[in-house]
């Protein structure tokens, strides 16, 4: 038996949104992560395909958010996010 731990879904959603919040948004006001949180939201509700599926379809959608590109240097920020990081608590917070 794997000694990994098994995540639930839906922790493993919020905290895809909460780094797709981060990527996006984390030097803006929290108005803007709460508003960026109610766009992924409208996109899983509407169920349209290019838009994903679920709240992890639509955050890594090829062409949706720009910090799950390889290219994008958003993306490499996310692999080194420092512990504690005070706006990743915050969109941790709007995530959940």
């Amino acid at each position: 038996m794997s000694a990994a731990r098994h995540i639930p879904a839906r922790d493993a959603a919020a905290e895809i949104l909460a780094l797709t919040l981060w990527g996006e948004a984390a030097d803006r006001p929290v108005r803007a992560i709460e508003a960026l949180a109610a766009l992924v939201m409208n996109r899983v509700r509407a169920g349209v395909p290019h838009w994903g599926q679920g709240v992890a379809g639509v955050c890594r959608a090829p062409f949706q958010f720009p910090c799950w590109n390889r290219n994008h240097p958003r993306h490499a920020a996310l692999r080194e996010i420092p512990p504690g990081d005070a706006a990743l608590a915050i969109c941790r917070r709007v995530a959940a």
